[in-house]
C-alpha cells in the first residue's frame, strides 16, 4: 500500500506541471471566464 502522503505529493506533481501549467491557463482563459460570468448572472 502507497503511503498517502505519497500519492499527495504525484498528484500535485501532475496538477503542476500539466492542468496548472502557464500554457493551458492561457488556453483555458475564455472558458473560465464565460463560467464566472454565467455564475455571476
Amino acid at each position: 500500500m502507497v503511503p498517502v502522503n505519497y500519492q499527495w505529493k504525484t498528484l500535485r506533481r501532475i496538477m503542476n506541471s500539466h492542468i496548472f501549467s502557464g500554457h493551458n491557463l492561457d488556453v483555458s482563459k475564455n472558458l473560465r471566464s464565460e463560467k464566472v460570468q454565467e455564475l455571476i448572472d
